[in-house]
């Protein structure tokens, strides 16, 4: 069977991910109704992974309703992908792998952020054990909000190793930090710290720092919606580390975060 599809010049401006997931879609009715309940796997050159979604790939221009086509599509239980390599073989890199088991005593909560009036970007972390506060860091680092983001990350690993702390659990309200730890991160060391189209990934040293740090520490990682105006610990946390981040933009001074490994 061979399918063929010549993109618009709309699509032509897509990320390769969604090229990619847009050719898959036409073909789709077609091989459900040929193979039936019979497993599927896809050989692709991109990751392609049933919990991908718009703001998990870089650059993303498709339209939200044809990405929630292609999300009733990748949740297919039938279908498994695989990264394509040389020779046909296939390397599986969706792996369904036990949560870490948090236990419960330390919590994290970072934050990021730089708006058009800042010309560095600012970041922070809260540390909670067994829900109380136990420390707070913050500091001035970055160019865009993103990288605020990932640089708090960055700097709560570094504590959780300079504390020794194994076990913990980082809430943040940026998908791209929650996305880059739950389904990316393996794939972009897979691809040496490529994006999906091939070229050098955003921020890649600190995303290559955070993959050492993990070494060290295992973590459960959540998204939390920000201000949302919820009482409950986690969106209270999450309000807090904002407002702490928030709160650098009147001072001068600031608490550089660890770096070194």
């Amino acid at each position: 069977m061979y399918y063929s599809h010549r993109l618009s010049n709309t699509e032509l401006k897509y990320a390769t991910v969604e090229q990619e997931l847009l050719l898959l879609w036409k073909a789709y009715k077609e091989m459900r109704a040929m193979f039936g309940d019979r497993r599927v796997v896809i050989e692709t050159e991109n990751p392609l992974t049933k919990e991908i979604h718009k703001g998990s790939v870089e650059f993303a221009k498709a339209y939200q309703s044809r990405w929630g086509k292609w999300t009733l599509m990748l949740q297919d239980k039938q279908w498994r992908f695989a990264l394509g390599e040389n020779k046909g073989k296939i390397k599986e890199i969706h792996e369904e792998k036990p949560p870490v088991e948090w236990d419960g005593v330390y919590s994290i909560f970072t934050d990021g952020s730089m708006t058009d009036k800042d010309e560095v970007g600012k970041w922070g972390f809260i540390v909670y054990k067994k829900e109380k506060q136990v420390w707070q860091q913050t500091g001035r680092e970055g160019s865009t909000a993103q990288e605020a983001e990932v640089l708090a990350l960055v700097n709560a690993l570094q504590y959780a190793k300079n504390k020794k702390i194994k076990k913990l659990k980082i809430i943040s309200d940026s998908w791209y930090v929650v996305d880059g730890i739950k389904n990316n991160l393996r794939f972009w060391k897979a691809r040496d710290y490529q994006n999906y189209r091939g070229k050098e990934l955003g921020h890649k040293m600190h995303w290559i720092i955070i993959a050492q740090l993990l070494q060290k520490t295992q973590i459960w990682i959540e998204h939390v919606k920000s201000h949302t105006g919820q009482s409950d610990f986690d969106h209270e946390g999450n309000q807090k580390v904002d407002d702490l981040v928030q709160a650098r933009k009147s001072r001068k001074q600031f608490q550089q975060g660890f770096r070194s490994l």
